[in-house]
C-alpha cells in the first residue's frame, strides 16, 4: 500500500514555478567620486599675497 501511494503522488504544480518570481541579481551602480574644482597652486598665491603667513 505504502509503495502505491508514492506512486500515485504528484508533486504541486506551483512549487516548480516557485524560481520564475525570482530575479537576476544586478549589483548596485558604483558612485562616481565627488570633482573637486579647488586650483591649490592659485589659492595658495592668492593666501600669500594677503599676508596672511607673516
Amino acid at each position: 500500500m505504502y509503495l502505491k501511494e508514492i506512486r500515485n503522488y504528484k508533486p504541486d504544480a506551483k512549487a516548480a514555478k516557485a524560481d520564475v518570481a525570482t530575479k537576476e541579481f544586478t549589483a548596485p551602480k558604483v558612485p562616481e567620486p565627488p570633482k573637486n574644482d579647488v586650483n591649490l597652486e592659485a589659492d595658495m598665491k592668492t593666501y600669500e599675497q594677503t599676508g596672511a603667513l607673516n
